[in-house]
């Protein structure tokens, strides 16, 4: 009978978590920040270039090159990182979770590929899309590392108003001609963000440290682009001559850090929670930036939209509506937790 009920507690059911730490709500609204300027960035790299292909592989080598010398300089990371690569390669680590970094890939080739198909605005609604279904998903089953969570009515709450608000953010950007084939592009580009975001937690759980696997995040993404761009010089031809301004070739360096934030902060939030935090502070991002260099764009529905994504994120936090547990509650609360 004892061995029974060891079997049946085995498997950990999904729960509800608590309401998740602030300062990791607020990191990963940070990280969307930044993400937004590196999206800005590249973009102006990959203008620069003529050649979106070339630009993404110069912000992950470059973001390559900084985190190995971080980590070169730090003799634990240095055979922390060691240990996972010695790992990957004798098959200790679960193959699921090794090739994270095809999420940031796919979303860099997706814009290169489909955004003149698409539009900008239909594209980010897309992605937005995807990685609120993968964040759902793998939250449900458990694939991240914080394990399987419940569909509550919040997350569900959150996860459609993020989409409600990401469409009026952007709406000012909508074409009349839209390409139904094309929009998978963008829609499985979020889908694979949100498996980068758990595998990358989980790489970090195996490894102890965020840094280690942001660096094999950026080392098998540069591998991944250097292919691409490969075939897509011997396609179109090798890029223009790079940029002079250096700042253009500082989104590798902010890479890391969303990379980073995403690796260390998946445990703490989940998929979904993270995922949305993220997208609010991406798109509030782009909006304080278009504050910043072109103020006259700004319209009503583009701050309405983005004001709602952080209502959308800390809804799908769980952190609102927040009722005052009754004294049966808190007397039974014990029996509601893992």
């Amino acid at each position: 009978m004892a061995a029974e009920q060891g079997e049946q507690t085995s498997q950990p059911a999904p729960h509800r978590p608590d309401a998740p730490p602030v300062w990791a709500l607020a990191t990963a609204f940070a990280g969307g920040v930044v993400g937004a300027a590196q999206s800005r960035i590249n973009a102006e790299l990959g203008t620069a270039l003529a050649d979106g292909f070339a630009a993404g592989l110069t912000s992950f080598g470059v973001g390559l090159i900084v985190v190995t010398a971080v980590i070169a300089a730090r003799p634990r990371l240095r055979r922390r990182t060691a240990d996972l690569l010695t790992d990957l390669a004798r098959g200790r680590v679960p193959w699921l979770y090794a090739f994270g970094a095809i999420g940031g890939v796919a979303y860099v080739l997706g814009q290169s590929l489909v955004v003149a198909l698409t539009g900008v605005a239909l594209f980010l609604v897309c992605v937005v899309a995807g990685q609120t279904i993968s964040g759902m998903v793998l939250d449900r089953v458990g694939f991240g590392p914080s394990g399987p969570r419940t569909v509550s009515l919040n997350r569900l709450g959150g996860a459609a108003l993020m989409l409600v608000a990401a469409a009026i953010s952007v709406s000012g950007g909508f074409t009349g001609g839209i390409h139904v084939l094309p929009l998978l592009a963008p829609i499985a580009a979020g889908l694979l963000m949100g498996y980068q975001a758990a595998a990358n937690g989980q790489v970090t759980a195996h490894a102890g440290h965020f840094l280690v696997a942001t660096h094999w995040n950026f080392l098998l993404g540069t591998v991944l682009l250097a292919a691409a761009a490969i075939v897509n010089i011997v396609v179109n031809g090798p890029p223009t001559v790079p940029p002079a301004d250096p700042l253009l070739f500082t989104g590798g360096v902010l890479g890391i850090a969303v990379v980073g934030v995403s690796a260390a902060l998946v445990q703490h939030l989940g998929v979904l929670t993270f995922s949305m935090t993220l997208v609010a502070g991406q798109i509030i991002g782009s909006l304080l930036l278009d504050a910043a260099l072109h103020p006259s764009a700004l319209t009503l529905p583009t701050v309405l939209g983005a004001a709602l994504t952080l209502v959308a994120a800390v809804l799908t936090a769980g952190m609102w509506p927040r009722r005052r547990p009754s004294p049966r509650s808190v007397r039974f609360s014990a029996l509601d937790r893992d």
